[in-house]
């Protein structure tokens, strides 16, 4: 039977992440799918009109090393908003695989 291996996780945290942290784990997105523009377009309207409520969902998920593995589309919004904005975040392990090296063997 195979070894059931935890994955190390930080215990999830609020955070006022500024535009500039968030460019710079966007610098660093190698698990993420391509960003749908009308997403982060939503996001940034919201955040704009005081409507943008962080709710209990999928934190941001970043590494130790500050690479993206969750979040791109809140963060885009955050940049394209240009003030600060209260994010849940959460530090996980690096995933085995990228989106794309992912998608790839789906469609193998």
């Amino acid at each position: 039977m195979p070894e059931n291996k935890q994955e190390k996780v930080s215990p999830p945290f609020y955070d006022l992440i500024s535009p500039k942290q968030a460019a710079a784990w966007l610098s660093k997105n190698p698990y993420n799918r391509p960003l749908k523009e009308s997403l982060v377009a939503e996001y940034a309207r919201k955040m704009e009109a005081g409507e943008w409520k962080e709710k209990g969902g999928i934190p941001i998920w970043v590494t130790e090393d500050g690479e993206l593995i969750n979040g791109q589309h809140r963060l885009a919004a955050v940049v394209r908003f240009g003030r600060p904005v209260l994010l849940k975040v959460q530090v996980r392990e690096k995933p085995a695989v990228s989106w794309k090296e992912w998608h790839n063997r789906r469609k193998q």
